[in-house]
């Protein structure tokens, strides 16, 4: 997320040298850019409508840190995959542990 928001803090033009010199994917920050806004939808829905957080008063502040964001993103990773780079082998899940693969259907 840190990188997420100091990416967000350099001007439009300079973004892709930004990440190119960072080494970072910049459709990956594009994508995030674009889920940030539904997760703050999500978490907003879900704070209005749970009575634990109307009895504490509790809203959210438009901060990155805060434990319900922290549960949805740390859920990310279980579905990221790496391209082995060879169609056969398909996907390598990014979690730990033995390596586990995945298969993208044809049909998809």
């Amino acid at each position: 997320m840190q990188s997420y928001e100091k990416w967000q803090t350099i001007p439009s033009r300079e973004r892709k040298q930004w990440c190119k010199e960072n080494g970072y994917l910049m459709w990956a920050f594009i994508a995030t850019d674009r889920t940030v806004p539904t997760m703050w939808g999500l978490m907003n829905k879900l704070a209005s409508t749970n009575p634990s957080c109307k009895r504490k008063k509790e809203q959210v502040d438009g901060n990155l840190h805060g434990p319900l964001t922290q549960a949805l993103l740390m859920s990310f990773p279980r579905h990221v995959a790496i391209f082995t780079g060879h169609r056969r082998s398909g996907y390598r899940l990014a979690i730990e542990g033995p390596p586990q693969y995945a298969f993208v259907h044809p049909d998809s």
